[in-house]
Protein backbone atom coordinates (compact mmCIF):
# COMPACT_ATOMS: atom_id res chain seq x y z
CA UNK A 1 0.00 0.00 0.00
CA UNK A 2 2.00 2.95 -1.29
CA UNK A 3 0.37 5.00 1.52
CA UNK A 4 0.90 2.59 3.92
CA UNK A 5 2.74 3.63 7.40
CA UNK A 6 5.12 1.60 9.86
CA UNK A 7 3.50 -1.20 11.89
CA UNK A 8 0.72 -1.69 9.69
CA UNK A 9 1.47 -5.39 9.30
CA UNK A 10 0.03 -4.89 5.56
CA UNK A 11 0.08 -8.38 4.24
CA UNK A 12 -0.81 -10.30 7.70
CA UNK A 13 -3.36 -12.26 5.87
CA UNK A 14 -4.20 -12.38 1.70
CA UNK A 15 -6.92 -13.80 -0.24
CA UNK A 16 -7.17 -14.32 -4.25
CA UNK A 17 -10.50 -15.05 -6.26
CA UNK A 18 -10.16 -17.60 -8.33
CA UNK A 19 -9.79 -15.83 -11.98
CA UNK A 20 -6.39 -14.53 -10.42
CA UNK A 21 -7.90 -11.01 -10.59
CA UNK A 22 -8.71 -9.32 -7.21
CA UNK A 23 -6.90 -9.71 -4.77
CA UNK A 24 -7.74 -9.09 -1.05
CA UNK A 25 -4.79 -8.17 1.78
CA UNK A 26 -4.91 -7.70 5.43
CA UNK A 27 -3.15 -4.99 7.59
CA UNK A 28 -4.23 -5.19 11.17
CA UNK A 29 -2.32 -3.03 12.66
CA UNK A 30 -3.30 0.02 10.24
CA UNK A 31 -3.87 3.11 12.02
CA UNK A 32 -0.80 4.31 13.60
CA UNK A 33 -0.19 1.33 15.64
CA UNK A 34 -3.08 0.93 17.37
CA UNK A 35 -4.33 -1.95 15.60
CA UNK A 36 -7.73 -0.98 14.50
CA UNK A 37 -6.87 -2.40 11.10
CA UNK A 38 -7.99 -2.60 7.75
CA UNK A 39 -8.05 -4.46 4.41
CA UNK A 40 -7.17 -3.42 0.75
CA UNK A 41 -8.59 -4.63 -2.54
CA UNK A 42 -6.41 -4.51 -5.80
CA UNK A 43 -7.89 -5.43 -9.05
CA UNK A 44 -6.05 -6.51 -11.84
CA UNK A 45 -7.81 -4.73 -15.29
CA UNK A 46 -5.64 -6.85 -17.62
CA UNK A 47 -2.00 -8.44 -17.80
CA UNK A 48 0.52 -6.82 -16.02
CA UNK A 49 -1.87 -4.22 -14.52
CA UNK A 50 -0.20 -5.16 -10.91
CA UNK A 51 3.01 -2.99 -11.84
CA UNK A 52 1.10 0.03 -12.70
CA UNK A 53 0.20 1.39 -9.26
CA UNK A 54 0.35 0.35 -5.41
CA UNK A 55 -2.81 1.78 -4.81
CA UNK A 56 -5.94 -0.22 -3.81
CA UNK A 57 -9.02 -0.15 -5.73
CA UNK A 58 -10.88 -0.13 -2.30
CA UNK A 59 -9.96 -0.10 1.23
CA UNK A 60 -12.20 -2.08 3.73
CA UNK A 61 -12.35 -0.91 7.46
CA UNK A 62 -14.80 -1.38 10.03
CA UNK A 63 -16.07 2.34 10.75
CA UNK A 64 -17.23 1.58 14.50
CA UNK A 65 -13.87 -0.09 15.24
CA UNK A 66 -11.49 0.27 18.00
CA UNK A 67 -8.35 0.33 18.83
CA UNK A 68 -6.46 -3.49 19.00
CA UNK A 69 -9.78 -4.95 17.16
CA UNK A 70 -6.69 -6.12 14.45
CA UNK A 71 -9.60 -5.75 11.62
CA UNK A 72 -7.74 -7.69 8.67
CA UNK A 73 -6.22 -10.35 11.10
CA UNK A 74 -7.97 -13.01 7.98
CA UNK A 75 -9.29 -12.15 5.17
CA UNK A 76 -11.46 -14.11 2.83
CA UNK A 77 -12.75 -13.44 -1.05
CA UNK A 78 -15.73 -15.55 -2.87
CA UNK A 79 -14.52 -17.28 -5.71
CA UNK A 80 -15.98 -13.98 -8.36
CA UNK A 81 -14.17 -11.31 -6.06
CA UNK A 82 -17.38 -9.56 -4.94
CA UNK A 83 -17.60 -10.75 -1.27
CA UNK A 84 -14.90 -10.43 1.32
CA UNK A 85 -14.93 -11.81 4.83
CA UNK A 86 -12.39 -9.56 7.35
CA UNK A 87 -11.92 -10.98 10.46
CA UNK A 88 -11.35 -8.99 13.62
CA UNK A 89 -9.86 -11.59 16.13
CA UNK A 90 -9.74 -8.67 19.00
CA UNK A 91 -12.56 -6.93 18.61
CA UNK A 92 -14.95 -6.95 21.48
CA UNK A 93 -11.82 -6.98 23.77
CA UNK A 94 -10.12 -10.21 22.25
CA UNK A 95 -14.04 -11.76 21.79
CA UNK A 96 -13.35 -11.33 18.08
CA UNK A 97 -15.58 -10.52 15.34
CA UNK A 98 -15.85 -11.32 11.31
CA UNK A 99 -17.47 -8.77 8.59
CA UNK A 100 -19.06 -9.34 5.39
CA UNK A 101 -18.61 -7.22 2.53
CA UNK A 102 -20.58 -7.21 -1.24
CA UNK A 103 -19.78 -5.53 -3.97
CA UNK A 104 -23.19 -4.60 -5.87
CA UNK A 105 -23.79 -4.81 -9.38
CA UNK A 106 -23.73 -1.46 -11.22
CA UNK A 107 -27.28 0.23 -12.36
CA UNK A 108 -28.41 -1.05 -15.31
CA UNK A 109 -27.48 0.74 -18.95
CA UNK A 110 -30.44 0.89 -21.86
CA UNK A 111 -28.64 0.56 -25.24
CA UNK A 112 -31.56 0.10 -27.37
CA UNK A 113 -35.09 0.47 -28.27
CA UNK A 114 -37.47 -1.45 -30.56
CA UNK A 115 -39.07 -0.16 -32.68
CA UNK A 116 -38.00 3.84 -31.26
CA UNK A 117 -41.10 5.33 -32.76
CA UNK A 118 -44.28 5.02 -32.16
CA UNK A 119 -48.19 6.98 -31.62
CA UNK A 120 -48.65 9.82 -29.05
CA UNK A 121 -51.73 7.58 -27.98
CA UNK A 122 -49.27 5.25 -26.51
CA UNK A 123 -49.74 1.19 -26.94
CA UNK A 124 -47.03 0.61 -29.00
CA UNK A 125 -44.74 -2.93 -27.72
CA UNK A 126 -41.47 -1.94 -27.48
CA UNK A 127 -38.11 -4.44 -26.27
CA UNK A 128 -36.00 -2.53 -24.42
CA UNK A 129 -32.37 -3.84 -24.65
CA UNK A 130 -28.93 -3.46 -22.15
CA UNK A 131 -27.54 -4.37 -19.13
CA UNK A 132 -28.37 -5.56 -15.17
CA UNK A 133 -32.22 -5.69 -16.28
CA UNK A 134 -32.61 -8.71 -13.22
CA UNK A 135 -34.38 -6.81 -10.48
CA UNK A 136 -35.57 -3.76 -12.41
CA UNK A 137 -39.10 -2.50 -11.07
CA UNK A 138 -40.16 -0.09 -13.55
CA UNK A 139 -38.94 1.34 -16.99
CA UNK A 140 -39.90 5.12 -17.80
CA UNK A 141 -40.99 6.15 -21.12
CA UNK A 142 -39.54 9.57 -20.72
CA UNK A 143 -41.33 10.53 -17.32
CA UNK A 144 -44.14 8.10 -17.27
CA UNK A 145 -43.80 4.97 -16.41
CA UNK A 146 -44.41 2.09 -18.93
CA UNK A 147 -46.56 0.01 -16.88
CA UNK A 148 -48.62 -2.44 -19.37
CA UNK A 149 -47.39 -5.62 -20.32
CA UNK A 150 -44.37 -4.79 -18.22
CA UNK A 151 -41.89 -8.66 -18.48
CA UNK A 152 -38.54 -8.37 -17.51
CA UNK A 153 -37.36 -11.02 -20.16
CA UNK A 154 -33.86 -11.47 -18.15
CA UNK A 155 -30.86 -9.50 -17.49
CA UNK A 156 -30.42 -8.04 -21.34
CA UNK A 157 -34.39 -7.55 -22.31
CA UNK A 158 -37.82 -5.75 -21.12
CA UNK A 159 -40.37 -5.79 -23.43
CA UNK A 160 -43.67 -3.52 -22.51
CA UNK A 161 -46.30 -1.10 -24.15
CA UNK A 162 -45.62 2.47 -24.38
CA UNK A 163 -47.45 5.14 -22.55
CA UNK A 164 -49.12 7.96 -23.84
CA UNK A 165 -46.74 10.97 -24.63
CA UNK A 166 -45.08 13.49 -27.44
CA UNK A 167 -41.27 14.28 -29.14
CA UNK A 168 -38.29 12.53 -28.21
CA UNK A 169 -37.53 11.19 -24.66
CA UNK A 170 -35.11 8.89 -23.02
CA UNK A 171 -36.30 5.29 -21.89
CA UNK A 172 -34.85 4.55 -18.57
CA UNK A 173 -34.94 1.63 -16.54
CA UNK A 174 -34.33 1.16 -12.34
CA UNK A 175 -33.43 -1.38 -10.36
CA UNK A 176 -32.63 -1.86 -6.57
CA UNK A 177 -28.77 -0.59 -8.09
CA UNK A 178 -30.30 2.88 -9.28
CA UNK A 179 -32.02 4.12 -12.05
CA UNK A 180 -29.87 3.85 -16.08
CA UNK A 181 -28.30 7.05 -17.11
CA UNK A 182 -29.25 9.13 -20.20
CA UNK A 183 -27.60 7.22 -22.98
CA UNK A 184 -28.68 8.98 -26.82
CA UNK A 185 -29.61 8.12 -29.11
CA UNK A 186 -29.31 4.08 -28.35
CA UNK A 187 -31.98 4.89 -25.53
CA UNK A 188 -34.68 7.35 -26.97
CA UNK A 189 -38.21 6.69 -28.44
CA UNK A 190 -39.57 9.59 -30.22
CA UNK A 191 -43.66 10.07 -30.65
CA UNK A 192 -45.17 11.00 -33.47
CA UNK A 193 -48.58 11.36 -34.45
CA UNK A 194 -51.16 9.49 -36.27
CA UNK A 195 -51.58 10.63 -39.66
CA UNK A 196 -54.87 12.49 -40.69
CA UNK A 197 -55.93 13.01 -44.68
CA UNK A 198 -57.26 16.02 -45.15
CA UNK A 199 -57.87 15.64 -49.21
CA UNK A 200 -58.36 13.38 -51.93
CA UNK A 201 -57.73 14.48 -55.73
CA UNK A 202 -59.72 13.96 -57.77
CA UNK A 203 -62.17 12.92 -54.93
CA UNK A 204 -64.15 10.70 -58.15
CA UNK A 205 -63.64 7.43 -60.03
CA UNK A 206 -64.96 4.48 -62.05
CA UNK A 207 -66.45 1.54 -60.14
CA UNK A 208 -63.50 0.04 -62.06
CA UNK A 209 -60.86 1.35 -60.17
CA UNK A 210 -57.33 2.52 -61.57
CA UNK A 211 -57.90 6.33 -60.97
CA UNK A 212 -54.75 7.71 -59.82
CA UNK A 213 -55.26 9.70 -56.72
CA UNK A 214 -53.05 12.10 -54.65
CA UNK A 215 -54.03 11.80 -50.92
CA UNK A 216 -52.52 14.56 -48.87
CA UNK A 217 -52.49 15.33 -45.31
CA UNK A 218 -50.34 14.91 -42.07
CA UNK A 219 -47.51 12.40 -41.12
CA UNK A 220 -47.17 9.89 -43.50
CA UNK A 221 -43.62 9.36 -43.46
CA UNK A 222 -43.47 5.46 -42.92
CA UNK A 223 -46.54 4.83 -44.27
CA UNK A 224 -47.48 0.96 -44.75
CA UNK A 225 -50.81 1.20 -46.26
CA UNK A 226 -53.66 3.75 -47.88
CA UNK A 227 -57.19 2.20 -47.87
CA UNK A 228 -60.03 3.54 -50.01
CA UNK A 229 -62.63 1.73 -48.19
CA UNK A 230 -62.15 -1.52 -46.88
CA UNK A 231 -59.43 -2.22 -50.01
CA UNK A 232 -55.97 -1.44 -49.86
CA UNK A 233 -54.68 1.03 -52.72
CA UNK A 234 -51.67 -1.10 -53.56
CA UNK A 235 -51.29 0.01 -57.36
CA UNK A 236 -48.44 2.31 -57.43
CA UNK A 237 -48.87 3.07 -54.04
CA UNK A 238 -45.97 5.91 -53.23
CA UNK A 239 -45.39 8.02 -49.95
CA UNK A 240 -44.01 11.23 -51.75
CA UNK A 241 -43.74 12.95 -48.67
CA UNK A 242 -44.85 13.60 -45.31
CA UNK A 243 -47.98 15.16 -46.93
CA UNK A 244 -48.67 13.40 -50.08
CA UNK A 245 -49.85 9.95 -50.97
CA UNK A 246 -50.50 8.51 -54.79
CA UNK A 247 -51.80 5.26 -55.64
CA UNK A 248 -54.40 3.82 -58.34
CA UNK A 249 -57.68 2.94 -56.58
CA UNK A 250 -58.84 -0.41 -56.20
CA UNK A 251 -62.18 -1.47 -57.39
CA UNK A 252 -65.60 -0.44 -55.46
CA UNK A 253 -68.25 1.23 -55.04
CA UNK A 254 -70.14 4.19 -53.12
CA UNK A 255 -68.92 7.06 -50.94
CA UNK A 256 -65.89 5.62 -48.46
CA UNK A 257 -63.58 7.01 -46.64
CA UNK A 258 -59.74 7.58 -47.57
CA UNK A 259 -57.22 6.42 -44.69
Amino acid sequence: NSAGASNDGFGSSVALSADGTTALVGASGVSGGSYKGAAYVFHVSGEGSWATSSTPTATLTNSAGASNDGFGSSVALSADGTTALVGASGASSGKGAAYVFHVLPPPPTVTGVAPDNGTTAGGTAITITGTGFIGATAADIGATACTSAFTVVNATSITCDTPSGSGTVDVTVTTPQGTSAANPPGDQFTYEAAPTVTGVAPDNGLPAGGTAITITGTGFVGATAADIGATACTSAFTVVSATSITCDTPSGSGTVDVT
